[in-house]
């Protein structure tokens, strides 16, 4: 049949010669078929043209974003942005993110910003605040055609506030309620973060004490005298006195040590009155010339051996709170009387023996304004009688000193809030009520401030005691219980 089969082709000729033959009995059923749409003509199938290899291209920057998805973008996201971004701590919240099907604030109402079946957060701003843009169109709630996107933020904003602050009022009123019923409750997270920042920072402390030592020590042991040792020993005569004549000026009268003298005690007050003035002439003009602000004065850690009676008067116009801690100070002057503005002075640190010289007791018992005084950290064996005196007081810190009685006066100072006592060799009743605070389950719920002030008006009850006690004629000091005996009365128990 040669190179091709053209059989197929001539299926439909051969069938009728078949049948105009009588070789077949019938027709076949395809046969007119196959005579109305005859097979193609083509017998071979064209091959498809090859691609050619073209030289590949090696400097080719292939497209770097061929696979990343279109960016889908919602109006909620800018305002979730805006929201977070002026209340970052909303992120630390604790959030529920589960949903039946992502579509369930759209089925909220949220023409209040509060829902009954959530928390007000973050999300709540947000859906309230595309609720004042644009409304509920399918429940008939058109929104304010005025409104623009920054009224809308605050408006939300203003209505989240007045929630979160009626949630914290009804649960510290919850709290004060169960607390009168006998409850007690640990500390809050923001107590013990509180709590953590003050252990690490004291560390800190520490550590930045001993590197200041150190370098204290370092600067200390330069040498800064002449290379001839033999030299120097040798220079006598006109020179000496010269070097003696210029100290002269500078030798403390009776009653002061002889460190650097009275002439740089006096130059460090001047200074640091004056850097006082500025800082306060700076303030005024923050607050205004209305408000009159007084001098508050730092002079701690300067090495102060004394306080000259030269800088009295310019210590007694305006200064109203003075620091003269970590120095060495073992008396005060008379004439420091004169400074009636005094409010606060700080004391601690120093070599006070005495509260504070039995020479100027009845002077600094004159102070009319004082308020707060701190002689902690001190040498003092005795409070004096004269304590009285000071109607103004109302914190009085001599912790860290060898006290070990406390005078019947201070049971009739009224105005005395605080009396901090701590680390002094007190007699027995006495140090049980100091030590009292760190035994007593109330106490873990106050502040170190609240400790305090339970712990003065115990030792104020217990002297109260005592005095009635001496009155009666039976010389006991126990005739009631002490207060170390009984509990601190507290708010909450008072309500109980």
């Amino acid at each position: 049949m040669g190179r091709y089969d053209f059989r197929p082709l001539r299926v439909h000729q051969t069938a009728t010669r078949l049948v105009a033959s009588e070789r077949i009995q019938s027709v076949p059923p395809w046969h007119d078929v196959v005579g109305r749409i005859p097979p193609a003509q083509t017998l071979v199938r064209s091959q498809p043209l090859q691609h050619q290899e073209r030289p590949r291209r090696l400097n080719i920057k292939k497209p770097s974003k061929l696979f990343q998805p279109q960016r889908i973008t919602y109006e909620e996201d800018n305002l979730r942005k805006e929201f977070f971004g002026d209340h970052p701590w909303e992120l630390a919240r604790p959030r529920v993110v589960l949903e039946n099907d992502g579509r369930d604030s759209e089925r909220k109402d949220w023409s209040l910003v509060s829902q009954p079946d959530r928390h007000v957060d973050g999300e709540s701003v947000v859906q309230r605040q595309v609720f004042l843009l644009h409304g509920n169109p399918e429940k008939g709630q058109i929104p304010n055609p005025n409104m623009t996107p920054a009224r809308a933020y605050d408006q939300a904003r203003k209505e989240f506030y007045e929630t979160r602050l009626h949630q914290d009022i009804e649960r510290r009123i919850a709290k004060e309620e169960a607390m009168a019923t006998g409850a007690y409750f640990g500390k809050t997270v923001l107590q013990v973060g509180m709590q953590l920042e003050d252990k690490v920072f004291e560390e800190w402390k520490t550590w930045a004490t001993a590197e200041v030592i150190k370098q204290e020590q370092k600067r200390a042991a330069m040498y800064t005298g002449v290379d001839n040792e033999s030299a120097a020993l040798s220079e006598k005569g006109s020179e000496t006195e010269a070097v003696l004549s210029e100290l002269k000026a500078s030798i403390p009268a009776q009653g002061q040590e002889a460190f650097g003298g009275a002439a740089d005690n006096i130059r460090i007050f001047t200074e640091g009155v004056e850097d006082a003035r500025h800082e306060q002439q700076a303030r005024s003009h923050e607050v205004g010339p209305a408000v009159n602000l007084k001098l508050t004065v730092d002079l701690s850690k300067r090495n102060l051996y004394a306080i000259p009676d030269e800088v009295i008067d310019i210590l007694k116009v305006d200064v109203e709170r003075l620091q003269l801690s970590h120095n060495q100070i073992c008396y005060i002057p008379d004439v420091f009387s004169q400074c009636r503005p005094l409010k606060y002075l700080n004391l601690r640190h120093n070599l006070f023996q005495e509260f504070p010289s039995p020479v100027s007791i009845d002077k600094l018992f004159s102070l009319p304004q004082l308020e707060i005084l701190d002689l902690s950290c001190n040498e003092i064996q005795k409070i004096p009688e004269g304590l009285g005196r000071m109607r103004s007081l109302r914190v009085l810190s001599l912790a860290k000193n060898k006290i070990k009685n406390i005078p019947p006066c201070v049971k009739d100072l009224d105005t005395l809030r605080m009396l901090k006592l701590a680390g002094n060799p007190l007699r027995a009743e006495l140090a049980a009520i100091v030590e009292a605070k760190d035994t007593y389950p109330p106490y873990d719920e106050a502040t170190d401030n609240e400790k305090e002030t339970f712990t003065t008006s115990n030792l104020k009850h217990q002297l109260k005691v005592e005095a009635a006690a001496r009155d009666s004629g039976d010389g006991s000091r126990d005739s009631s219980p002490t207060d170390a005996q009984r509990e601190p009365s507290f708010p909450h128990q008072a309500k109980r």
